[in-house]
């Protein structure tokens, strides 16, 4: 998605020593938020509620993954 700044912002599911993490952010060290999931469908979940709430802000548009 990008907002009115013109940053891409990104959701992402990572692998960590914790497990795996749904981590959303402009990228590099700017994390905005990240949360912990038990198995990749809890985090496909949190990932679209996160951008149910981006998108319902009405200033961010969604822009195609290559």
């Amino acid at each position: 998605m990008v907002g009115p700044s013109g940053r891409p912002l990104r959701c992402d599911l990572c692998l960590t020593a914790a497990g795996l993490e749904v981590c959303c952010g402009y990228g590099g060290d700017d994390l905005l938020r990240s949360e912990l999931a038990k198995s990749r469908e809890i985090a496909d979940a949190i990932a679209a509620a996160w951008k149910a709430v981006v998108l319902a802000k009405g200033s961010f548009t969604e822009i195609p993954v290559e």
